[in-house]
């Protein structure tokens, strides 16, 4: 949010969508704080909370997404993350460790609290959107799940085969 309005200020005006439960028992003024903040730096239209959505149609805007952020802080390993590269999309990444880790094709990481350098990723990103071309990473995203279930498939068929000798 604080990105948005550092791009606002700037004259720029992505659109950033969410998912996700809007709720936390840890903190359960947290989304009430944040989206006033949208509205304190006047990004509310530049940023979109749609809250827990059926997986096909989360599914549906990765895949139609120019671009996806993950700004954790702590997480553990990410789905989004895990989703992007199975979709073949590019992805920011607060740069933390499990996201290293995770080493996405087409990921680039920002300092996790700091506005400006994620600020600098969405606008690159947006700028260029034209650019874009996901052909190479969706082409490596489905050799990757091919090679994954073929891997499956012999490793299944051999406990198969040892529980036939058993």
């Amino acid at each position: 949010v604080e990105a948005l309005g550092l791009l606002k200020r700037e004259g720029k005006s992505p659109l950033v969508v969410c998912t996700g439960n809007t709720k936390d028992l840890r903190q359960p003024e947290y989304f009430n704080v944040l989206m006033a903040r949208t509205k304190e730096l006047q990004v509310a239209d530049n940023f979109k909370v749609l809250g827990v959505i059926p997986y096909a149609e989360l599914v549906a805007l990765i895949a139609n997404a120019l671009t996806l952020i993950n700004p954790s802080l702590f997480e553990g390993w990410s789905t989004t993350v895990e989703e992007a590269k199975s979709l073949g999309k590019r992805i920011l990444l607060s740069d933390i460790p499990v996201h290293r880790e995770q080493a996405p094709a087409g990921g680039e990481f920002f300092e996790p609290e700091n506005s400006r350098s994620v600020a600098e990723l969405i606008s690159r990103h947006w700028e260029q959107r034209s650019v874009f071309n996901d052909l190479e990473l969706r082409s490596e995203a489905a050799q990757h799940l091919a090679t994954r279930r073929a891997n499956f498939a012999m490793r299944f068929s051999e406990i198969i085969a040892r529980l036939g000798r058993n």
